[in-house]
């Protein structure tokens, strides 16, 4: 049965009452702090999980392809495209001292991968190289 019921007593509650007292009860889950911090560890943990399904994602294409350059419109994972740029940019704020939601430890794991923080920068390197070895044959 609710805490404030229409049948019990002979009187009805009003509407209003029954916020108030929903409210105003330390249990509710509108004013517990601890069912907030619940909710908010429960969705940090499913960012998490996803964060890490991408890099899942990350370390096969690592494996196929032998580098983390996934294009930008990489037409077999747009998702992990999408991500990896998406990881830049976080990486970029950061470093220019602007909000960002990527942390130290996302950026070990991706560094210790060898993560291409810079996509123009790695796509021109490969490609010197490989004038490199066109050069010697």
């Amino acid at each position: 049965s609710s805490p404030v019921s229409s049948s019990e007593g002979g009187g009805g509650a009003s509407s209003s009452s029954v916020s108030a007292a929903l409210l105003s009860s330390s249990t509710s889950p509108l004013t517990d702090p601890t069912a907030v911090s619940s909710a908010k560890s429960r969705d940090k943990a499913r960012k998490d999980g996803r964060w890490l399904e991408m890099l899942s994602q990350l370390s096969q294409y690592k494996a196929e392809n032998g580098d983390c350059v996934v294009p930008r419109g990489y037409a077999f994972n747009t998702k992990l495209a999408s991500w990896v740029a998406e990881q830049r940019k976080q990486y970029r704020l950061r470093s220019t001292g602007k909000p960002s939601n990527i942390t130290r430890e996302r950026i070990d794991m991706l560094d210790g991968m060898g993560f291409a923080w810079n996509a123009q920068e790695a796509a021109w390197a490969r490609h010197f190289e490989d004038l490199k070895r066109y050069k010697k044959a």
